[in-house]
């Protein structure tokens, strides 16, 4: 990912380091910080650093030179001379100017690990900045907060262990608002090459400072919030400028819309000398400005500055009328139109919400023919082997029958045939009696 870096620059005052010797060096030292400063003024600037809990406190997390803290008293031999330290070691305070610089080029930000986060609200106290970015506590080795007395926003620089860490927090958080509550506090995010300190606020080879918006303070990164420059060339960003009611430039009262004339004439008839269209109501020559006035459809562009005649016909949708200064129906056509627009937008909500249900009732719909499908196809082949089953316990059963009643038969006539025989003869004649088949009788043949 290629980005232009950052270097934030803490410029302190004469006081705190060496002075020059030389009385030429120290007035032309301060003309060139009063160019490089112009109308900012030195500010009481607070630096607090919160290390990671992992990492721990390390002699290399301050961004301050020594000379700007009091050093401790020396150890003394006197046994009633106690040394002490008072203060917050985690808290360096100085007396200077933040400067931040822009790289003219694009770099790519693997080296950086250093993110800084712009205009936060005054509002947000550090544990709340941390809560925010709980999400990458374990990524984080420590955070510094600046403060230069701003009482409603401060900035803040968060170092990482990695660089996918970085591009991950930058991917996740910019943009986003910190709290709920205030959606237009949005989190603004730049990267950072190097934190340094300087005695100047020159800027460094191939940089440039970043200007600050006039209505919040805040400096303005055009990779970060949109810049709007305006006709009398002050830049300002465009979420302030939205908010700002006034139609003149809020750093030098210019008027950004075009005053009226003491004669308004349309631009396209004065220049060309004829009407507007061919077959159109006005007329030509000397004609045309009496239709003018006699139609009286002379309009100014709110956007552009252009005078003519028949705003139908141009197209312009936002016009004022020129001899009046009044809105013409293009707001409330606009209003019309905005109106109709929600109204086709809940009625398009409606439309899909339905559309949704019904996609689910068919896709219900359509499992359960699949199930039924698969149960009529089981049922159809379960059907076939219970009739085939059927027809052979038939024939089994037929079969068993025949045989069954040919037995009966023959049990019967030997029954019949042993009554018949117990009949005729005593059974001592039919102890040793032997029953033959007579051979069958030959047939005659008839003549």
């Amino acid at each position: 990912m290629s980005v232009s870096l950052c270097v934030l620059r803490i410029e302190i005052d004469e006081d705190l380091p060496e002075m020059a010797n030389n009385l030429a060096e120290v007035e032309h030292a301060q003309e060139q910080k009063k160019k490089d400063r112009g109308a900012r003024e030195s500010k009481t600037i607070t630096v607090e650093t919160y290390a990671s809990v992992v990492s721990g406190r390390s002699s290399g997390t301050g961004i301050l030179p020594t000379s700007s803290r009091r050093s401790p008293p020396e150890a003394s031999n006197d046994r009633e001379t106690i040394s002490f330290f008072c203060g917050n070691p985690l808290v360096e305070v100085t007396k200077g100017v933040l400067h931040l610089y822009k790289e003219n080029e694009l770099k790519e930000t693997e080296e950086a690990k250093t993110l800084c986060l712009l205009s936060v609200p005054g509002a947000l106290g550090a544990a709340d900045l941390l809560a925010f970015a709980a999400a990458c506590q374990q990524d984080i080795c420590h955070v510094r907060v600046l403060r230069d007395g701003s009482p409603d926003h401060y900035m803040a620089l968060f170092t990482f262990r990695t660089y996918d860490a970085a591009r991950e927090f930058h991917t996740a958080f910019s943009g986003v608002p910190y709290s709920s509550l205030e959606p237009q506090a949005l989190c603004h995010v730049a990267w950072v090459s190097r934190v340094e300190y300087a005695r100047s606020g020159t800027p460094p080879p191939a940089h440039t400072e970043l200007p600050t918006c006039p209505v919040c303070l805040e400096r303005m990164d055009e990779s970060v919030a949109g810049v709007l420059s305006v006709q009398c060339s002050h830049s300002f960003h465009a979420d302030c400028l939205v908010r700002w009611s006034d139609a003149r430039c809020p750093v030098c009262r210019c008027a950004q819309t075009p005053e009226p004339r003491e004669r308004a004439v349309c631009l396209q008839c004065e220049i060309e000398g004829g009407p507007v269209e061919e077959g159109g109501p006005m007329g030509e020559g000397e004609g045309a400005g009496e239709a003018l006035e006699a139609y009286g459809s002379l309009w100014i562009c709110l956007i552009c500055g252009h005078v003519g005649c028949g705003r139908l016909e141009i197209e312009h949708r936002a016009t004022t009328a020129a001899g009046v200064r009044r809105a013409e129906t293009a707001e409330s056509e606009v209003s019309e139109l905005r109106l109709k627009l929600s109204i086709l937008t809940r009625e398009h909500v409606a439309v899909e919400r339905r559309m949704q249900s019904l996609a689910n009732k068919v896709t219900t719909l359509q499992t359960e023919l699949q199930e039924e499908r698969g149960l009529a196809s089981a049922l159809a082949s379960s059907h076939k082997q219970w009739q085939e089953q059927a027809r052979k316990t038939e024939e089994a059963l037929t079969k068993e029958v025949s045989e069954l009643k040919e037995e009966l038969r023959d049990v019967m006539f030997f029954v019949e045939a042993r009554t018949s025989l117990a009949a005729a003869a005593p059974a001592e004649e039919l102890a040793e009696a032997t029953v033959t088949v007579a051979p069958a009788k030959p047939r005659r043949k008839r003549r």
